[in-house]
């Protein structure tokens, strides 16, 4: 006869932390990997492909890479966890930056520059994964499984 594994189901207050943790934890996962997704859309240069830059903007900055000439924005790319909202939010937040990303992420047909998205995609491409982790980590918590989460 199998022996049957018995789990001890957390209660009350210790549910309440497991929960509080298992929710910072999947939250930490899904800014680290939304903030490295869009870090590799600028290194494959977007998906799809961005738009190439006009031969008149490669002779001007010298060289075709799309929005890397200094690597700041593309470095300035973080996520913030707000444990007290229990918010996660991924992006630029230094203000002139910030709008110089929201400038190429959705374009300017005034100026003739073409949208190059990131934040987007990498959303997108995220959002399963952080289903999974959100329900891997309330799956752990009511095991009892969680670790602390050190942000």
């Amino acid at each position: 006869m199998p022996v049957r594994e018995e789990r001890r189901i957390p209660k009350g207050l210790e549910l309440k932390r497991a929960l509080d943790r298992a929710k910072m934890a999947a939250l930490m996962t899904i800014g680290v990997a939304t903030e490295k997704e869009i870090k590799r859309l600028f290194e494959v240069q977007g998906e799809p492909p961005w738009t190439p830059l006009s031969p008149a903007t490669i002779a001007a900055k010298g060289s075709s890479s799309i929005l890397i000439d200094t690597g700041l924005m593309l470095n300035s790319m973080r996520y913030e966890l707000d444990e007290e909202s229990g918010d996660v939010k991924v992006g630029v937040f230094e203000e002139s930056r910030a709008n110089i990303a929201l400038y190429h992420e959705k374009g300017s047909p005034l100026t003739n520059l073409p949208r190059r998205s990131f934040m987007v995609p990498a959303q997108i491409r995220t959002e399963l994964l952080a289903m999974n982790i959100a329900k891997a980590s309330l799956s752990a918590a009511l095991r009892g499984l969680v670790p602390e989460a050190n942000p």
